[in-house]
């Protein structure tokens, strides 16, 4: 049976809570079902992944690969450049949101055959049949390729039906290497169009929810198979049907599937949520919400086409306090336009939210990311942001660091600074139990202290102790490549011996 490797590289230096990678694991359903052997290599978890891919590629058809805007793509060089290195005639292929909004600029890169556009369920089995001869890459919707040293790009392919997507691979993985952070997804896609989200362009803002039913019976054999306790519904928006949410709700309930479960939703969705099904929602078992806030300032939001307004913010915490249902609370800095006052306006709405009620966790201010095909990338470019020409370029690119042009380099380190403190002000709790190690605890009570005395005094320049921060953060990462390599070579070497 031929084998098919998918790999999802590492997204940073520190991993805490894995996630599953569904994105790989959904390919490997329908590869399995085609008659191929899919082999699911998280490189987060496998120091010896190059050993891995190695072993493999003998009587592989292609190596697969998954990547997202940022550092994750780094980590995906790093792995096809190795790839390349081992064997020279395996095609490597790669998806994701990335490639797919960028795929003639990928494909350009010499560590890439083949881009799988968009969803890839059924691109990868075609795929893998015409590689193995029986089939033409010409007639591969939603690919592009060389061939010739020409670069060709089929037309689109159309948006799966995902009532009938299969259950990603979870047999292909240990589970219990995800256990703290369980996720399925119930639908893709989301109506919305704010302006820096990749779901315009990917999913073109149509939203594909499987049936309530569908979705309980993936719960009870998540439950039932693999003893999963809590669930996180990765969609790109759960809320869309409160028909929907209510039949999976009483569904639990009915079931007697005792999980805990999180997910997502708009803060303009709480206008038509009364207490009723507010209550439900608490009594089938879900702790938290994860919001977009965004900004305090109205300006910005309209910017942004969130199409929410601050008293709506206001007015999802009183109702989620209502029930005592935590809002985790997502935030954003660096927007183009955005001055000293409007970043004003959205400290001060942290402040209060968490006054109006104690369980409010603002969870990050992440600061703006330029990202392909979206609407907000027209406007940084205005603002003089040039975007980046090649993966390498992109790979720079993250929510921790600024490489926006609008700021000057001490801005820059300032606005970084500004992103960590509501981390060890607000998350401190989560952020304690799954990133701080006994060794880092004095650190973290240190970094903490500082932090809070920065936030109550809005004093956020000479940020000597994030400096320092970014010090540590970079030399763990130096320590983590170094011992990769050294790992890799002791067992070249074992393998010599032997």
């Amino acid at each position: 049976m031929k084998k098919v490797i998918l790999i999802y590289p590492r997204l940073s230096i520190i991993t805490g809570a894995l996630q599953a990678p569904l994105s790989i694991m959904a390919l490997a359903s329908t590869l399995e079902k085609a008659g191929y052997d899919p082999i699911i290599i998280d490189t987060r978890l496998n120091t010896n992944y190059r050993r891995e891919i190695k072993d493999g590629l003998s009587d592989a058809v292609f190596v697969g690969i998954s990547a997202m805007t940022g550092t994750q793509i780094k980590y995906a060089l790093e792995i096809a450049r190795a790839v390349r290195e081992m064997n020279k005639e395996i095609p490597i292929v790669w998806g994701g949101i990335h490639p797919t909004e960028t795929p003639t600029q990928t494909i350009r890169n010499e560590y890439v055959d083949v881009v799988v556009r968009g969803e890839g369920e059924e691109t990868v089995v075609e795929l893998a049949d015409a590689i193995c001869g029986k089939k033409s890459l010409r007639n591969i919707k939603g690919i592009t390729y060389k061939f010739d040293g020409n670069i060709y790009s089929n037309p689109a392919r159309e948006l799966l039906d995902f009532e009938y997507a299969p259950l990603p691979a979870w047999h292909l993985v240990s589970v219990v290497n995800y256990y703290d952070n369980i996720g399925i997804q119930t639908a893709r896609g989301c109506p919305h169009r704010c302006g820096y989200c990749y779901n315009i362009s990917f999913n073109h803002r149509k939203w594909r929810p499987k049936s309530a039913e569908k979705v309980l019976d993936e719960i009870e054999f998540m439950v039932r198979k693999y003893g999963i306790k809590k669930l996180h519904f990765l969609d790109d928006n759960f809320f869309v049907s409160q028909k929907r949410v209510t039949a999976i709700c009483e569904g639990l309930l009915k079931r007697n599937l005792r999980i805990t479960w999180d997910t997502d939703c708009r803060i303009d969705y709480f206008e038509r949520f009364d207490n009723n099904f507010l209550g439900l929602i608490k009594r089938s078992g879900s702790k938290f919400v994860l919001v977009g806030a965004e900004s305090g300032s109205q300006r910005i939001l309209d910017l942004l086409q969130k199409d929410i307004t601050i008293p709506q913010i206001i007015e999802m915490v009183k109702k989620c306090k209502s029930v005592n249902w935590i809002p985790r609370v997502a935030f954003m800095i660096g927007v183009p336009t955005e001055t000293e006052q409007d970043r004003k306006l959205t400290y001060n709405l942290m402040d209060k939210i968490t006054s109006i009620y104690i369980g409010v966790t603002p969870t990050s201010l992440s600061i703006y990311t330029p990202t392909p095909n979206t609407p907000l990338l027209d406007v940084a470019k205005r603002w003089g942001f040039k975007e980046p020409q090649s993966l390498e370029e992109w790979s720079k690119h993250n929510y921790n660091e600024c490489n926006l042009p609008w700021y000057t380099k001490r801005e820059k380190i300032i606005l970084e600074s500004i992103s960590y403190i509501p981390r060890f002000v607000f998350w401190h709790r989560v952020l304690k139990s799954h990133f701080i190690t006994p060794n880092l605890l004095l650190f973290y009570w240190v970094y903490r202290f500082f932090a809070k005395v920065r936030w109550k005094m809005r004093f956020f320049k000479f940020p000597w102790e994030y400096l320092l921060l970014k010090k540590f953060l970079s030399y763990k990462e130096r320590k983590s490549i170094r011992k990769d390599k050294l790992h890799e070579r002791n067992t070249e070497k074992s393998n010599r011996i032997l």
